[in-house]
């Protein structure tokens, strides 16, 4: 595998991650244009009810919101640096997917390589922390070898 592909890879995964953000961007200013009732309208008791919710989504999406930016901005401070033990930043190859260590997303496709994008956090990560190539790890009952770390 190329060495610059790990720098690929981040780079999907940035672009992927701020794709999410500008969805849940979209969903917040949608949720709160809702909340916002014209006061000079005839209103129902069902009008209330909707504000209400609009607005404890709205709430709810602006957490995740910064939740999510700063994730990204950990996740750009990460290093590029070659690895050749799995930890933090790293890009694990394996007989079944390639693992990126750093931040989390739905699995996706990259040059025909499905690509796990995982967090430090993540129960599997426990399991490959400290391997290096030619190691193999278990996790959910299926075994991993490690064909190359970068």
């Amino acid at each position: 595998m190329a060495k610059n592909y790990k720098k690929i890879v981040r780079e999907e995964i940035y672009r992927l991650k701020k794709a999410e953000i500008e969805a849940l961007k979209s969903m917040y200013n949608l949720y709160n244009d809702s909340a916002d009732i014209d006061e000079n309208a005839k209103l129902e008791i069902d009008d209330f009810a909707h504000q209400s919710q609009s607005m404890q989504s709205a709430t709810n999406l602006a957490e995740r919101l910064s939740a999510d930016y700063e994730k990204l901005e950990e996740f750009m401070q990460i290093s590029e640096d070659p690895h050749h033990i799995i930890e933090e930043g790293s890009l694990v190859v394996t007989n079944q997917f390639i693992f990126y260590i750093g931040l989390a997303l739905q699995p996706f496709e990259l040059d025909a390589y499905e690509i796990v994008a995982i967090s430090d956090d993540a129960p599997i990560f426990q399991a490959m922390k400290g391997k290096s190539k030619g190691d193999n790890f278990e996790f959910n009952g299926t075994t991993y070898t490690i064909e190359e770390v970068l």
